[in-house]
């Protein structure tokens, strides 16, 4: 799909700027069409380190994202929503302290951008849940505490 119709320059984003993240659930694409000028959205692909610039929704573009980038429009506030998911990894990768998602995804988004986000939705999908081990799956929920402290 067309990603890029029209870049937009990151200090005219709208107030509400949010980031998307998680999982493989966070990267599924779905086609968005015409151009949606309520929201504004930029997606950073995990390995391969690309990203899109800032520009309107269009085209095909990760389905969480535009969604609800769509929702916010719909209740009449302009949107900014920033899809930085990465499928197959576990909490780990995603924690402030030394993981390498937060440090490929998040981390470098804020140190080159500098802008505040509004919010964070979290999509994990089941790469923790596929252990018989207990000492795992029992620690998800202090790791995702950890997670929601080090946003």
């Amino acid at each position: 799909g067309n990603l890029c119709l029209r870049p937009v320059d990151s200090q005219s984003l709208p107030q509400e700027l949010w980031l998307v993240t998680g999982q493989s659930n966070t990267e599924t694409t779905q086609d968005f069409g015409s151009p949606t000028e309520d929201v504004l959205v930029k997606w950073t692909q995990a390995l391969s380190g690309e990203e899109t610039p800032w520009m309107s929704l269009a085209g095909s573009f990760p389905a969480l994202a535009g969604l609800i980038g769509q929702e916010i429009a719909q209740r009449g506030s302009a949107s900014a929503m920033l899809a930085a998911g990465w499928g197959g990894t576990q909490i780990d990768c995603w924690l402030f302290e030394g993981g390498q998602c937060y440090a490929r995804q998040i981390w470098k988004f804020l140190a080159v951008e500098r802008l505040p986000f509004h919010g964070v939705i979290w999509w994990q999908g089941e790469s923790d849940a596929l252990t018989y081990d207990l000492m795992v799956t029992n620690a998800y929920e202090s790791k995702l505490r950890a997670l929601i402290a080090g946003w």
